[in-house]
């Protein structure tokens, strides 16, 4: 391509820039459109105190929790702490009705008790026997059998005070205590 050629390709660009420099821009264009400066706001300052703080994109939570559940279902009878009071551990935080678990252990100290009686009852007939075999009036099948009622009933016993434990522990268990030390949230119930 020539230089002629050149010149004559930019002449007619250089032209329509050189026009569009020369045209007022109409509308609300940009500062000084108007001839003059841009509208400002003002409000008198007034003297107060300000409050500082700082505000933080975040999610709060307690380094450790505890949650507390019940060892027994039933009744809950009362919730002895406030939402976000300070507890000790051990500081007593529902009561559970008892008396279910009050009754259930006297059912079971009775059968303690009617299991006792069973295994003196087959000790005393086992004596008697034993003292019967050296005259051949019992047979070895009947002394067998009472040796049996008698650990049998010893079993039955066992049981039943194992059942006791596990009474006296429902009990217990009635009253919810703080396993640790630190401010409570809700009750969840």
């Amino acid at each position: 391509m020539s230089k002629k050629n050149l010149a004559l390709t930019l002449s007619p660009v250089l032209i329509a820039l050189l026009a569009a420099c020369g045209q007022k821009q109409e509308g609300g264009g940009g500062p000084g459109a108007h001839g003059g400066p841009p509208p400002v706001s003002v409000a008198p300052a007034t003297q107060r105190e300000v409050q500082e703080f700082d505000e933080f994109t975040a999610r709060l939570e307690a380094p450790d929790t505890v949650d507390v559940r019940s060892r027994v279902a039933g009744t809950v009878d009362a919730v002895r702490f406030k939402e976000g009071q300070l507890v000790k551990k051990g500081d007593p935080l529902f009561t559970i009705d008892a008396r279910a678990f009050k009754a259930d252990v006297a059912r079971v100290e009775a059968q303690i008790a009617a299991a006792r009686t069973q295994a003196e009852l087959a000790k005393a007939d086992l004596a008697r026997s034993e003292k019967l075999i050296s005259i051949n009036a019992v047979s070895q099948q009947e002394i067998d059998q009472l040796r049996s009622a008698l650990r049998s009933a010893e079993a039955n016993q066992k049981a039943a005070e194992a059942a006791l434990v596990q009474s006296k522990l429902n009990v217990e268990y009635a009253s919810v205590t703080a396993p640790v030390s630190g401010r409570t949230s809700r009750a969840n119930m």
